[in-house]
């Protein structure tokens, strides 16, 4: 079902601080030599978190234990018929995320949203299928949509920053 060769897998240590304008300014400012606009650059966020009916993984989230889960659908940009969406289940172990994804197009994740996952070959696709059965009932709970700026370092290309604004 994958449209495209976007990156589907990832695996990489994140962390997340609440900053000031003014803190994000002068980082900026700081590292204005080695880092440049990322491919996504500045854009709006959407992204539809699926969890189910007691809300047993932003709970158990909450709790902060070495490993969690959760299952989004994400878009860059403001939805369109020609927007790549991303179904994805993303786990943290220890500080260290897993991202895995398939990329489908707006008519794919409308019939995903009413249907429930593909019944793909894909090892992705296997595994959100399973992800859903493991958790029953799974339903998109809530929608965050967000301003993000985002920079690659010129050195180490594997190190993000990204801002998040305007959180809704």
């Amino acid at each position: 079902m994958m449209i495209t060769e976007l990156k589907t897998s990832f695996k990489r240590r994140e962390i997340k601080y609440f900053i000031t304008a003014q803190q994000q300014q002068e980082l900026l400012e700081f590292m204005s030599h080695r880092i440049s606009e990322d491919k996504w650059g500045k854009s709006i966020i959407q992204s539809l978190y699926f969890d189910t009916p007691s809300n047993l993984l932003i709970r158990t989230s909450l709790e902060h234990p070495l490993y969690k889960e959760k299952f989004r659908m994400r878009c860059y940009g403001l939805m369109t018929n020609n927007s790549k969406i991303f179904a994805e289940i993303k786990k943290k172990y220890k500080s260290i995320v897993y991202k895995r994804r398939i990329v489908l197009n707006k008519a794919q994740a409308d019939d995903f949203y009413i249907n429930g996952p593909p019944n793909g070959s894909s090892v992705t696709e296997k595994e959100i299928s399973f992800f859903f059965k493991k958790y029953d009932n799974l339903k998109s709970r809530v929608l965050i949509q967000c301003e993000r700026e985002a920079y690659f370092d010129k050195v180490d290309c594997g190190l993000r920053f990204t801002f998040d604004h305007n959180i809704l």
